[in-house]
């Protein structure tokens, strides 16, 4: 839809009669007038649209925003007019969201449009857009919506829609501390986070994982050691499981941000995937639904396998979590 158009003190008058269905309308002077649609006008009670102009005619839709299409005489007062429907579309005129393909031309300053599939937001000067990349994906993550599976000495702060799970006390044999509830197969599960972990140091990570009612797991995450970042994937059989059977690793993953860790299981196959932007997404490993246990609960948390006195709280802010 074109963009509104607004004009002061444009008023004018009919040339001459017009019927209830007429989309073709002669005024005496629109001067006055924006040069194109879109712009809305009212005579008398009618609300039109106009979405074209050439001289003094003016090419209109009938009857809109609930009022009702009528015949109107001769030398009828014709007014532009601010209504309802305009002040919304002056907003999302303004506004837009949509793909990155679908970025509308660049019409006005001050404009912003957000594009679903590349979190990139867009902002219009009036001559050209320029792009802004590093937008994050988030949704609510509520600490009353997600009970503990298991806590330990993990605590969990809300800071407005995402919640922090950290921990201040080293735990031995360093159990997965954190929230979930209930999924059933199949499932994609996505989560979002900002890891903060050890900066050198022994072992800590945060994750997501996949267990069923005896606890038996898997577990995607994101860790640190010694310096190192790395992706891994573990088999336990318990969260404080003191032995774990190595599923992936990536030890050479040095990214160290906002990380989207995915897992999905289609009844057939399971897989696991990352993003740094929550839109394009890399599946680093795959197995065979039902391997090591057949899940029906999934969880997001942290592990802490440093010294407290010595590092402090480890944590991880969740700002995103969907499971489909």
């Amino acid at each position: 839809m074109a963009t509104e158009k607004y004009a002061n003190l444009a008023i004018s008058h009919l040339t001459g009669d017009i019927t209830n269905s007429q989309t073709s309308i002669t005024v005496t002077d629109a001067s006055l007038f924006p040069a194109a649609g879109n712009f809305r006008i009212a005579i008398e009670s009618e609300i039109i649209l106009v979405t074209g102009v050439s001289s003094n005619t003016f090419t209109v839709t009938r009857g809109i925003e609930s009022s009702t299409a009528v015949s109107h005489e001769s030398g009828t007062s014709v007014a532009l007019v601010i209504t309802a429907g305009s002040m919304k579309q002056l907003f999302d005129d303004r506004v837009g969201i949509g793909t990155f393909s679908s970025l509308p031309a660049s019409e006005f300053g001050n404009r912003l449009y957000y594009s679903t599939d590349t979190s990139t937001l867009s902002f219009d000067d009036g001559t050209g857009w320029i792009h802004n990349f590093g937008l994050y994906k988030a949704t609510s993550v509520l600490d009353g919506n997600y009970p503990w599976f298991s806590q330990g000495t993990a605590t969990s702060t809300q800071y407005g829609p995402s919640l922090w799970i950290g921990n201040t006390t080293h735990e031995t044999n360093t159990p997965i501390r954190g929230k979930g509830d209930a999924l059933t197969v199949p499932y994609t599960l996505t989560v979002g986070m900002l890891p903060q972990l050890v900066q050198g140091g022994d072992f800590s990570s945060a994750g997501i994982l996949v267990y069923d009612s005896l606890n038996k797991l898997i577990l995607f995450q994101f860790s640190s050691e010694g310096g190192f970042t790395s992706l891994s994937i573990e088999a336990r059989s318990g969260f404080a499981a003191t032995t774990a059977d190595a599923v992936y690793s990536d030890d050479s993953f040095g990214y160290y941000g906002p990380l989207y860790l995915r897992i999905a299981n289609n009844s057939t196959t399971r897989t696991f995937s990352f993003s740094t932007n929550g839109n394009t997404f890399t599946q680093v490993f795959s197995h065979a639904a039902g391997t090591h246990m057949v899940e029906n609960h999934f969880g997001f948390g942290v592990r802490y396998g440093s010294l407290g006195s010595r590092f402090g709280e480890v944590g991880s802010q969740f700002f995103s979590v969907s499971l489909t």
